[in-house]
C-alpha cells in the first residue's frame, strides 16, 4: 500500500453535499484503461461561504470480480450516502445497482437504480420511479466519472459524451478539456488537465482539475453560480491507492 503525492432549488448545504458526490466513472473500451480502476480510499474537503465539510470516496474491488464505488459525506445534520456497483465486461461499464440516501435535518430521500440487462431496462425506485431503456448502456451518477477518467487516460481531449441516469431520465454529460495546471494542493504541487462541463445553462459553469499522475483522479471542481455569485470549492486532501 502506498500513498501518492442541478441543483438551484437545493439548500446551501444539501448542494455542497451533491457537489461531493460530483467527483469524476464508462467510457466503451473501459480495458484500455487499468489505472482508474485501481481501488482506492481518498478524502475531500469542500468549501462554501465559509463552511467546510469532509467527504470521503472509494473504489474497492470484490471476490466476484466486480466493483464498489462509494461516496458518503456529512454535516450539521445533512448527510449524503452514494454507492454504485457495477462489472466491466465486454469493453464497457455494466451498471449493477445504485443507491443514493440523502438526509437533511429529519428530511429523507431516496433513489435507486437496478439494471437488469436481459431484459434491457433500468428500474428506478424512491423519489423517482420507472423503468429506462438501456440500449444507450447508460451509467449512473457515479459511474459516468469513471468514464470521464478513462477517456481522459486514453489521450481524448474532445468532446466527451455521456448517458446518464439522472432523476427519471437519461441525460447527456458532456466534457472538454481546456487547458493544463500546475495546482497546489494538500499534497503538493500536481500538474493537472481543466476540464470544462459543458451546459446549455450558462448560468453556470462546472471546472474540474485532473491529475494523471494520481491515475486521473479529480483534485479539484469548482461551480459558480451567475444568478447569486456564489462559487463552491472541492479539494483533494489525501489518497491512497491499494
Amino acid at each position: 500500500m502506498c500513498t501518492k503525492p442541478k441543483y438551484q432549488s437545493l439548500t446551501p448545504l444539501v448542494f455542497l453535499l451533491l457537489l461531493l458526490a460530483a467527483l469524476p466513472a464508462a467510457a466503451k473500451d473501459a480495458t484500455d484503461c487499468p489505472e482508474v480502476f485501481t481501488p482506492y480510499d481518498a478524502e475531500f474537503t469542500a468549501l462554501y461561504n465559509g463552511i467546510r465539510m469532509k467527504g470521503t470516496r472509494r473504489l474497492q474491488r470484490g471476490d466476484g470480480g466486480g466493483y464498489l464505488l462509494a461516496h458518503g459525506a456529512k454535516i450539521f445534520g445533512a448527510s449524503i450516502l452514494e454507492e454504485s456497483r457495477f462489472s466491466v465486461a465486454d469493453r464497457r461499464i455494466l451498471g449493477d445497482r445504485y443507491d443514493m440516501e440523502r438526509a437533511f435535518f429529519g428530511v429523507k430521500r431516496e433513489f435507486h437504480v437496478r439494471y437488469d440487462w436481459d431484459k434491457g431496462q433500468a428500474r428506478l425506485s424512491g423519489r423517482y420511479k420507472g423503468d429506462l431503456p438501456l440500449d444507450e448502456h447508460p451509467l449512473d451518477l457515479l459511474t459516468y466519472q469513471l468514464a470521464l477518467r478513462c477517456d481522459l487516460a486514453k489521450g481524448n481531449r474532445g468532446v466527451m459524451n455521456y448517458p446518464v441516469i439522472a432523476k427519471n431520465l437519461i441525460r447527456g454529460y458532456s466534457f472538454k478539456v481546456r487547458g493544463e495546471e500546475r495546482l497546489d494542493t494538500e499534497m503538493g504541487q500536481l500538474e493537472t488537465l481543466v476540464v470544462e462541463r459543458l451546459r446549455d445553462n450558462k448560468e453556470r459553469t462546472t471546472l474540474l482539475w485532473i491529475a494523471p499522475e494520481l491515475n486521473y483522479m479529480l483534485v479539484r471542481l469548482k461551480q459558480y453560480e451567475k444568478d447569486d455569485d456564489t462559487t463552491y470549492q472541492l479539494d483533494i486532501s489525501k489518497i491512497t491507492f491499494n
